[in-house]
């Protein structure tokens, strides 16, 4: 089976299970608040079941939703069913013709380590419209005493918000057993080598360490 069959059996397999809170949950809002207002046009490349579309939704017009897996968006199309101005597709993002100046804000939460990073960030520059903006969230590889020490109170964290949200301190062994399986043989960025590529290609963005082993990215285009 090739990586990409195997990306989307995984998470097809992933999107029928009942995870509720996750680490990714824990950054909506924070991404929320540099989602622009009043948006004609959104795009989310790897929406998953949807959670966060229908948070953006409420800020724009229209919001193509894109997923590489057919179980995710059969699961996203419904649980947003009063929501109509959702477009839901099985897209593989190396395969999309990207519009020209078109989007007034892009997202993407914890999909990029999937893909080749600098032909995204161009395809996504290429296709934010001016004065559009760009939102990245996803997985960071520690290289260095702060991604550590970072990763040392994510530990604790993500057990108590676990506990909160969930009412368990970890996932019960089935979830457990398909994130294990689907991360066998993920690649993680070190934060060196993101900022090398986001130099090249969006210079002026704002770029952050997170806890639970995140990063995230900002850009506006000028």
């Amino acid at each position: 089976m090739d990586s990409f069959q195997k990306v989307r059996k995984d998470f097809d397999d992933i999107a029928v299970l009942d995870e509720g809170w996750t680490h990714n949950s824990f950054f909506y809002n924070f991404l929320n608040r540099h989602v622009p207002w009043n948006c004609i046009d959104i795009l989310e490349v790897g929406c998953g079941l949807g959670e966060f579309t229908r948070i953006i939704a409420l800020k724009s017009e229209h919001v193509l939703a894109v997923d590489l897996s057919p179980e995710m968006i059969r699961m996203a199309n419904l649980n947003s069913t009063t929501f109509r101005n959702i477009d839901y597709r099985i897209e593989n993002i190396l395969d999309y013709i990207w519009p020209e100046n078109h989007f007034d804000c892009i997202v993407s939460i914890a999909t990029l380590h999937h893909l080749p990073l600098a032909f995204m960030l161009e395809k996504m520059v290429f296709s934010i419209k001016p004065g559009g903006r760009l939102i990245i969230l996803d997985m960071l590889k520690a290289e260095n005493l702060t991604d550590f020490l970072l990763g040392a109170v994510s530990f604790p964290l993500s057990r108590v918000m676990m506990l909160i949200k969930n009412g368990r301190l970890k996932e019960p062994e089935h979830i457990r057993r398909a994130w294990e399986e689907h991360g066998k043989n993920e690649i993680y960025m070190r934060f060196s080598e993101l900022r090398r590529i986001c130099n090249i290609h969006i210079p002026d963005a704002e770029i952050r360490r997170h806890l639970l082993w995140r990063y995230s990215i900002v850009w506006t285009k000028q």
